[in-house]
């Protein structure tokens, strides 16, 4: 009875196994599909550090891509997803973008006023 418990067990575990395993050309087109869910959900907090590190990953998972050898689906599904990858990549790194030159910008408002206080201040002091 217990030999049949762990053979049974085993068939199912081989079973899954099978089942998950992935070839090098899907695991690829996996990655892509993870990386852009991953710059699509957290892009807003990304520094500039985590960006860096984004682009490094992207641009490995092109060097991974470049030495499979996909069927005609399979590409398709990769120009698909790394497309997607590429269109959330510069609508993301856009926002970001923007916030740092707005920020830069009310930064240098700011600064502008206080200079031109003391530039006003200093020509009254002349009179």
């Amino acid at each position: 009875m217990k030999t049949k418990v762990i053979s049974i067990i085993s068939v199912i575990f081989l079973a899954f196994t099978l089942a998950s395993c992935q070839s090098k050309e899907e695991s690829v087109i996996s990655k892509f599909e993870n990386l852009s869910k991953r710059v699509e959900t957290e892009g807003q907090n990304l520094t500039v550090d985590d960006w860096e590190l984004i682009l490094q990953e992207y641009e490995a998972l092109h060097d991974e891509a470049a030495e499979c050898d996909f069927t005609k689906e399979q590409l398709e599904e990769l120009g698909r997803v790394d497309g997607r990858l590429t269109a959330i990549l510069v609508r993301e790194g856009l926002k970001k973008a923007g916030s740092e030159i707005s920020n830069f910008m009310d930064s240098g408002k700011i600064y502008m006023k206080g200079f031109l206080d003391g530039v006003e201040q200093e020509m009254s002091n002349d009179k």
